[in-house]
């Protein structure tokens, strides 16, 4: 182009040449001019020039700091000099061997990391700038730890002044002569680098553990016993507010690069602290209202995401986070998994003890939820014991106050675990209620944790069972299975295809039940994937009062034909704890299953003695091969409560939206269960038929049991337990009826609230308009101790009048005061800690190190530069300029003649 233009003028200017010879006129020089100026501003034009403006911002960086505030903070932890020592020393200026050392700890492990930088950028081949600059930063480390190291000159016994020498040495004479000369590193390869860098590594390494191991010596050796210790009986937070504070004033004060600081408090949340005041902001005291103390957790994730928002927003070079990292809030994330979202590093200064003091703890208590009459409650548990070598103690089974029965356990190591159970047998039919306990031992920590409560119902000796489905689908098979290996169930089948099959009382007609006495036969009814022809409205309307009225229990399976799509409108879909869900399309990937929140505290879905296995194998049934078909019933009912979830496999996190894989409700007097889903035999996949068999044995004991009501023939009252803790709602149920069984429909009950002998409150009751002569009243204990409740009234004297009984009808239930998970184990969790650390290239560091911590981070200002180009060709003087110039030309033509 641009030839084409020089082209263009030269032969335009040619032109005027010669036409001024020919014309001889005095215009020519002057049209030359102007074809000139119109060819030099095209050509500027296409040269394109610009003006270049560089603009340099920088950005200072900030370093944040996270104070652990939960109620684990106020806590005294049990005597330990050594950290004790370390805790008050990070608060002085005054030198110390102990501070020193912990210091040249904490420089050799960021040695360490520098060096695994260093190898990282010469694997890349990074460049030579980015390498020199990194062995400036190892350089600079390496004189500060040989700087903590000769401050221990002299202040150290025989012994110790040996491993001192020999640490000296290695850095001086290895570690540091290697890196005396950069130029095996910034230039090209001598032919060893390779084998220079493994060599570095390894004394590193070598070298950050035997500092360590001298850090260790010293802590736990005699300097400074001289000076008393006033800060025995101090909390964690009492101890911590000096160190920090103390370590923002080394930071403020550091000459080399200006940074921020940014200052937050954590628990349940997290919370910026006023830089200037902040330890009267530490929020770690606060009251409810009635003057207990405001429990607060610890929750590490909620921390992890805050620091991750933070550092994605501002320039924030590191977070320094102090806490004693025993993470206590149930969430579906781990923080494990949640750190490798973050890209800066993690410095974590522990507090707290990590070994736990002398206890003993009684924990996973296991007892089926009802049992048969005539058979045994199972009660197992287990009890771990602390600081407790060669020592041993009875686990005591109470019933009524009473010790029952009794079992020794010893524990040789300082830390075990022992198993006990309990077999206790069964006579009667009705609640039972059993306090396990360990009687205190010498110097015990804690008697909280030596006692725990549990509850099983004992129900009929044979439990009578109806089985149906409209094929032998495996869910089908493997129950029958189930069922006749035990003892005390009694089941009938039915079975519809090839050809109708029933075996016990449906032998002969092959049907289900058409009366509600002939639907009272059993005590649980399965239905499998049975069709409306095979079950029809008269059989559905019996199986409804079944339920409503005598207490029956249904557990419905989901099918891909039938049930319970084909019920739509029909009295089967009421009794249904799910609805259909419009829109429904199913995941090609298949489902998962998670247990609910309501489903990890419900004793029927424990697979296991502890939540974390039970939780697993839930998670691990439908790993391996997914669940593929989920009936569109599956959208739970406001009144239902959902104990499985089914997830897609590639899908998100559950939520209220979720669709409802197990769920129930209660219907009338009876309970429905619901499988969205055929497929609860994959529970044998991987593990046989133990936990199939558990799951289903679990399911039909826990949905037959019903709380048994004390009381006369015609007053009957009841709690869904004898003890709740601190703030629980417990459920009352009052049932009146006459001597010939008649219900008492519109009766007006009244209960009242005792304690001390005195009337406190009244329970209000409401008619259950599902069950006639049934009443239904809520109470939470917001204060410890036991309640007696009574019901009272017009229709209750007469009833009792009538029956001739002498005693008023009441029960008794007792309120505990409940220990919360974050302080029911306030250890310090340095592990998880470590792994935070190692996974964001951080790193866990004594509170004498604090003070050194803007050393290691980088806290250089962020500088960027941006260049902004501003053309110059395109301006419009650049056309007006060629425009007058053609056009004045145009005019002296026509003027002279010459156009």
């Amino acid at each position: 182009i641009f030839a084409c233009v020089l082209l263009l003028c030269g032969w335009s200017l040619l032109q005027i040449v010669r036409e001024g010879r020919l014309a001889q006129t005095r215009w020519g020089l002057l049209f030359l001019m102007l074809r000139s100026v119109v060819a030099g501003v095209l050509i500027w034009m296409i040269l394109g020039p610009s003006t270049v403006l560089v603009k340099r911002e920088t950005h200072p960086r900030s370093m944040g700091v996270y104070v652990d505030t939960s109620s684990s903070m106020q806590i005294v932890d049990q005597p330990d000099p050594s950290a004790e020592r370390r805790w008050r020393l990070a608060a002085s200026t005054d030198p110390n061997p102990l501070a020193s050392i912990d210091q040249a700890v904490f420089f050799a492990g960021a040695m360490r990391q520098e060096t695994a930088h260093l190898t990282e950028l010469v694997e890349q081949q990074a460049d030579r700038t980015e390498r020199q600059a990194s062995a400036e930063t190892w350089s600079k480390l390496a004189d500060k730890c040989s700087k903590s190291l000769a401050a221990l000159k002299g202040e150290l016994d025989q012994k110790q002044t040996e491993s001192w020498q020999e640490l000296v040495d290695v850095l001086a004479k290895e570690l540091q002569v290697m890196l005396a000369s950069t130029e095996w590193i910034v230039e090209d390869d001598p032919g060893d680098r390779e084998e220079r860098l493994i060599r570095l590594g390894e004394l590193g390494d070598q070298f950050a553990v035997r500092c360590r191991i001298l850090a260790d010596q010293l802590a736990h050796g005699n300097l400074d016993e001289s000076r008393s210790s006033s800060h025995d009986s101090e909390q964690r937070i009492e101890q911590l507010v000096p160190a920090l504070e103390r370590s923002l004033s080394a930071w403020r004060s550091t000459g080399e690069e200006q940074f921020g600081i940014r200052l937050a408090q954590f628990s349940n949340k997290v919370t910026p602290l006023p830089i200037d005041k902040w330890e009267s902001a530490l929020a770690v005291a606060d009251a409810e209202k009635d003057g207990s103390p405001i429990i607060r957790r610890t929750d590490l994730v909620e921390l992890l995401k805050q620091i991750r928002d933070e550092s994605g927003k501002e320039d924030l070079a590191g977070a320094v986070i102090l806490t004693d990292g025993r993470h206590s809030v149930d969430s579906k994330e781990d923080p494990r998994d949640l750190v490798a979202q973050l890209r800066i590093p993690l410095y974590l200064v522990p507090i707290g003890r990590g070994e736990m003091k002398r206890d003993i703890i009684l924990h996973h208590l296991h007892a089926p939820r009802s049992v048969v009459q005539k058979d045994k409650i199972l009660i197992e548990g287990i009890a771990t014991a602390y600081r407790c070598a060669g020592e041993g103690c009875d686990v005591q089974l109470l019933e009524g106050g009473k010790v029952i029965d009794s079992k020794q356990v010893a524990f040789k190591n300082d830390q075990e675990d022992q198993r006990f159970q309990f077999d206790v047998p069964t006579e009667q039919i009705g609640r039972r209620e059993f306090v396990l306990r360990i009687p205190a031992i010498e110097n015990e920590n804690s008697q909280d944790n030596n006692f725990s409560k549990v509850g099983v119902d004992v129900t009929d000796a044979v439990l009578t069972i109806l089985v149906s489905d409209g094929r032998a689908r495996w869910e089908y098979q493997y129950l029958v299975n189930l069922f006749r290996r035990q003892d005390r169930v009694e089941f009938d089948q039915l079975k519809f295809s090839p050809r109708p099959q029933g075996t016990g009382k449906r032998e002969q007609t092959h049907e289900f039940p058409r009366t509600v006495e002939e639907w009272s036969q059993y005590r649980v009814v399965i239905l499998g994937d049975v069709s409306p022809r095979q079950l029809n409205q008269e059989s559905q309307e019996a199986l409804r009062r079944y339920i409503v009225e005598r207490g029956g229990c249904l557990v419905v399976i989901a099918g891909h034909h039938d049930m319970p799509q084909a019920f739509a409108g029909e009295p089967l879909e009421e009794l249904l704890p799910v609805e259909t869900s419009q829109g429904f399309a199913p995941s090609r990937e298949g489902y998962r299953i998670e247990m609910t929140t309501e489903g990890k505290t419900a004793d029927v879905m424990q697979l296991s003695d502890d939540l974390a296995t039970t939780e697993g194998i839930w998670r691990e049934m439908s790993a391996s091969l997914p669940i593929y078909f989920l009936s569109t019933y599956h959208k739970p009912k406001p009144t239902s409560q959902v104990l499985l979830r089914a997830l897609p496999v590639n899908g998100g996190e559950a939520s209220e939206e979720s669709a409802a894989f197990l769920s129930w409700q209660q219907v009338g007097a009876g309970r429905v269960a619901y499988l969205s889903s055929p497929a609860t035999y994959q529970l044998r996949l991987r593990n046989g038929d133990k936990f199939h068999h558990r799951f289903w044995g679990q399911l039909v004991r826990w949905i037959s049991s019903g709380g048994t009501l004390s009381g006369s023939k015609c007053v009957k009252l009841m709690a869904d337990k004898s003890h709740y803790s601190q703030g629980d709602e417990a459920q009352i149920t009052v049932e009146l009826s006459d001597e010939n069984g008649k219900p008492v429909s519109e009766g007006t009950p009244i209960l009242d609230v005792i304690r001390g002998g005195e009337v406190q409150s009244n329970v209000s009751l409401a008619a259950d308009p599902k069950v006639p002569g049934k009443y239904l009243g809520k109470f939470a204990g917001e204060s410890t101790g036991q309640y007696t409740f009574r019901v009272r009234g017009p229709d209750v004297e007469r009833l009792l009048a009538e029956e001739k009984y002498p005693n008023p009808v009441q029960i008794e239930i007792t309120y505990e005061p409940g220990l919360d998970r974050e302080l029911l184990d306030p250890r310090s969790d340095r592990p998880l800690l470590e792994h935070l650390a190692e996974q964001t290239g951080g790193m866990v560091l004594e509170p004498t190190a604090l003070a050194d911590l803007s050393s290691v981070i980088n806290l250089k200002p962020r500088t960027v530069e941006t260049k902004q180009r501003t053309p110059l060709w395109d301006r419009w003087w650049c056309l007006w300029v060629i425009l007058g110039c053609l056009s004045l030309e145009w005019i002296i033509r026509k003027q002279v003649g010459l156009a």
